[in-house]
């Protein structure tokens, strides 16, 4: 996202105050953060299974979707 030159959002001083040398690096010179496993997992996940989902109209719903995220997101918090 790409924000106007003199607005800062929470986040971003929330980066700041945490780790200055992480927010120089992120937000001025713009280098990007490697994704987690987890991240990816859930990139993979909803990449995988959005379009089945769509075919099948339960996406309009959410209910689906809901208890999908809800086991998946079980899942990951066992492997912790």
């Amino acid at each position: 996202m790409n924000l106007p030159k003199k607005y800062i959002s929470y986040s971003q001083i929330r980066l700041y105050q945490s780790c200055p040398k992480k927010y120089y690096y992120t937000y001025i010179e713009k280098i990007p953060v490697p994704i987690s496993d987890k991240v990816l997992l859930g990139i993979v996940f909803h990449s995988t299974i959005a379009p089945c989902l769509i075919g099948l109209n339960l996406v309009k719903s959410g209910l689906f979707l809901a208890a999908i995220y809800v086991k998946l997101r079980f899942l990951i918090l066992m492997e912790l």
